[in-house]
C-alpha cells in the first residue's frame, strides 16, 4: 500500500496513516480505561458527563453507524446498541437518555469492550478496501 514519492522514498498512503492513527487512539483509550475498575466505569458524576463504559460503546457505535453504512455486508454484533450508544443523533434513531447513562448495569463492561473490539476488527477490514 505504500506509495513512492517523487523523491523515490516510500511513504505511507493516507489510508495507512489513518488506520495507524485510529489504532493508536483506540489503544491509548483502552490503556486509560483499563485503569478504572469495572464498577467505576459506569459512574456518571453529572448529567453532561458520560460514564467511561458508555463512552467506550459510543465511540464504537459512531464508527459502526457512520462508516459501516457503506458496507452492505456488515452486520452489527449488537443491534440493541443502536439506541443505547446513540448520543444525540436524532436523524439516526432514538437515544438512551443522557442523564440515565450511569444507571446502566447492563451491558457489562466486558460486553462493551467485546463490541469495541468487533468494531475495531471491522474498521481493519474496511481500511483495506
Amino acid at each position: 500500500m505504500s506509495e513512492v514519492s517523487p523523491s523515490g522514498l516510500a511513504s505511507f498512503s493516507l489510508r495507512e496513516r489513518l488506520w495507524n492513527d485510529y489504532r493508536h487512539v483506540r489503544s491509548e483509550t483502552e490503556v486509560v480505561a483499563s485503569s478504572i475498575a469495572p464498577e467505576e466505569s459506569q459512574v456518571q458524576s453529572m448529567d453532561d458527563a458520560s460514564p467511561t463504559k458508555w463512552h467506550l460503546g459510543h465511540t464504537s457505535w459512531f464508527f459502526e453507524t457512520f462508516l459501516f453504512q457503506f458496507d452492505a455486508g456488515y452486520r452489527s454484533p449488537r443491534e440493541e446498541f443502536k439506541v443505547l450508544f446513540n448520543s444525540h443523533y436524532n436523524a439516526v434513531g432514538e437515544q438512551h437518555p443522557r442523564p440515565r447513562r450511569g444507571m446502566l448495569g447492563r451491558p457489562a463492561l466486558d460486553e462493551v469492550v467485546d463490541y469495541r473490539h468487533a468494531t475495531d476488527a471491522a474498521c481493519g477490514r474496511f481500511s483495506t478496501i
